[in-house]
């Protein structure tokens, strides 16, 4: 299989470590993603959806992310991605910020402009050469710099630090249906919400106490489109785990 995760350096720090978990059972989730109706794996901060005022730490991040270098650094992270999956688009064009979701609040040393912690999903909007796609770029402050580590394409709302966990289970089926050998032809195309099986409900707390849906994640194996279905559900202790499921009918 091949991995498609793409890191790159901004403001001379390191990439974000790679995720190993082996496990079908996701970290607590807390609140709805922004960007498609399945549970998010961490919070979305207050004021993370951009409302300025609300917190001073808000303010000076909605100011850094408005910066044109900033947008460069997160257009140059998505392109690079996206000529790993679509080769033949010689000129994907970055279009735009389509979302941006706050994880965990940043903070920042007196005087500095740039986070020295922090945790956000920043959502850029590509153009495949016709088609549109959403690249999610997770972004770290840390003493360092800035680190960045491009996550799964489109609209799921799987939590980021178990992406690639779910991309191996993903992957091995979309193989199987469609016949591919080399599992260094198969990486992720795009995802998309699907269905809400079973409503999602959440405890006091704000973690996930109830619910179902299903995604489709969009597999290029061996040069043909193979969907497959992903299904989470809630386990009644604020996680949820896992299965999938590839349609035989290649698209």
């Amino acid at each position: 299989m091949r991995r498609f995760v793409f890191t790159a350096m901004v403001a001379a720090a390191m990439a974000l470590p790679a995720v190993a978990a082996e496990q079908k059972q996701m970290p607590d989730a807390v609140a709805p993603s922004a960007a498609a109706p399945a549970p998010a794996a961490h919070p979305a901060a207050p004021g993370a959806q951009g409302a300025p005022g609300q917190l001073p730490e808000m303010d000076k991040l909605m100011a850094y992310v408005g910066t044109q270098d900033y947008f460069k650094s997160m257009a140059t992270v998505a392109l690079g991605g996206e000529h790993d999956i679509t080769p033949e688009c010689k000129e994907p064009k970055a279009l735009g910020r389509a979302g941006l979701t706050v994880l965990k609040l940043p903070s920042f040393k007196d005087g500095s402009a740039t986070p020295v912690s922090g945790l956000w999903k920043d959502e850029i909007a590509v153009d495949r050469c016709g088609p549109k796609v959403v690249h999610n770029v997770l972004v770290e402050g840390t003493p360092d710099g800035i680190r960045v580590n491009l996550l799964m394409p489109g609209q799921t709302g799987a939590p980021w630090d178990w992406q690639i966990d779910i991309l191996k289970g993903v992957a091995t089926q979309a193989m199987t249906a469609s016949g591919c050998k080399d599992g260094n032809k198969v990486m992720i195309y795009d995802t998309k919400a699907d269905k809400m099986i079973e409503q999602i409900g959440f405890d006091d707390h704000g973690r996930l106490a109830s619910g179902k849906w299903r995604e489709i994640w969009m597999m290029r194996a061996c040069g043909q489109m193979q969907p497959v279905a992903v299904t989470f559900t809630a386990d009644g202790k604020g996680r949820a785990t896992w299965e999938t499921q590839a349609d035989a009918k290649k698209k």
